[in-house]
């Protein structure tokens, strides 16, 4: 148990809808983004056509979600990010598509519930950049926490050896940046 955090968590049932009865497909959960103490989660299914959807916590009943209690993304994976500004006290989170642009793939970085901070681009198609996405952990003791992202399409050590880069956050605002100048990059070493 974490200090100042309830022992019990009400984990309540959400439904979809009719037309895409697939809610639930993917799950994550989220740190709190919206400073109100409550963890929130996200999952990809049909509260808004298949897209990712942010759900605000607390989920208190069992049924529908209110509009108001939840946004909608596109995203293949979701992960809580730490805080990357160590300015704002929100916690980042990270919304990846491994299909942008003929699956180069891109991840979205979200400051708090809905202020975007940037972009991470593959280098190439079919990397699949955003396949695994992480963070939340101070890799170069700056005191920002920074962004992993996955990669195993990628083919510099050889065909689809793959690879994880790490990106040192504060990253320029609202800026799209290139994984080829990321700042750690580990390949795999077989196809």
């Amino acid at each position: 148990v974490t200090s100042g955090v309830a022992d019990t968590v009400d984990l309540s049932a959400v439904y979809g809808e009719a037309t895409y009865p697939d809610l639930g497909q993917k799950v994550w959960g989220l740190h709190d983004l919206d400073a109100d103490g409550d963890d929130e989660i996200a999952t990809f299914g049909s509260l808004t056509s298949r897209a990712t959807n942010l759900i605000l916590g607390p989920t208190a009943s069992s049924g529908s979600v209110a509009a108001a209690d939840y946004a909608a993304y596109t995203c293949d994976e979701v992960a809580s990010a730490g805080d990357s500004d160590a300015a704002s006290g929100a916690d980042d989170w990270l919304c990846a598509q491994q299909s942008y642009n003929t699956y180069t793939g891109r991840t979205y970085i979200y400051s708090g519930y809905a202020t975007f901070v940037g972009t991470l681009v593959g280098e190439s198609t079919n990397d699949y950049s955003g396949y695994a996405v992480s963070g939340g952990e101070d890799f170069d003791g700056d005191g920002y926490d920074d962004y992993v992202i996955g990669a195993p399409g990628d083919d510099d050590a050889a065909a689809a050896a793959g690879a994880a880069y790490i990106v040192y956050a504060p990253i320029s605002a609202s800026a799209t940046t290139s994984l080829a100048s990321a700042d750690v990059k580990l390949t795999g070493v077989s196809a």
